[in-house]
């Protein structure tokens, strides 16, 4: 228990004074002065509890808030979902015309973008120099293709191998003949089409 305060035994001897001025025993005006004063330095010690507590609590560190300009977006001018990555702002909620994906390689051209699964045979050239660099790979890559296609042997047992006739491929764009299959007569002949190089 707290030790009583000075202010508890100015109390307590007042009290004692009253009482024995009303003819009470030292000892009984003690006595339930004293009994009365545990409560007065009950409630004085919640009191000064409840203030230290506050102060424990004004002194703690006060909660983390964020910092920053938010999020960073991405202007995508051609709505293919992918952004410019030379072209950002920061804002809390997104802007219209702005995403939050960059490295869209051609922000002019809504087929150029890193999700491009498609082949094409022809470059786009609205971000520059002519390129075929559709998926933002930073590589030109030819759709695959075997190459040596031919078809020999005699029609009734021809061997067939479908795909660039001779040892390479043609570069992207370029138009080459392609085996697709074997035309019928007394010796197997090579159907082979020009077909352009696709690429992405």
């Amino acid at each position: 228990m707290r030790a009583r305060t000075r202010h508890g035994n100015a109390l307590l001897a007042a009290c004692a004074a009253a009482a024995a001025a009303a003819g009470l025993a030292l000892a009984t005006a003690s006595g339930a002065c004293g009994a009365a004063l545990v409560d007065v330095d009950a409630g004085r010690d919640s009191a000064e509890d409840t203030a230290e507590d506050t102060t424990v609590a004004d002194d703690a560190d006060p909660p983390e808030t964020e910092s920053g300009c938010g999020t960073v977006w991405y202007f995508d001018g051609d709505g293919d979902t992918w952004g410019d990555p030379d072209a950002t702002v920061c804002e809390w909620a997104q802007p219209s015309s702005y995403v939050e994906r960059p490295r869209d390689c051609c922000d002019a051209n809504g087929t150029v973008h890193p999700d491009q699964i498609g082949w094409f045979a022809s470059a786009f050239d609205q971000c520059g120099s002519p390129s075929f660099d559709y998926d933002c790979s930073t590589v030109e890559e030819p759709e695959p293709a075997a190459v040596g296609g031919h078809c020999s042997g005699v029609i009734t047992s021809c061997d067939l191998v479908v795909g660039w006739e001779g040892a390479t491929a043609p570069a992207c764009g370029a138009a080459a003949p392609f085996v697709t299959g074997c035309l019928a007569g007394a010796v197997c002949l090579p159907e082979h089409p020009n077909r352009t190089q696709a690429c992405h």
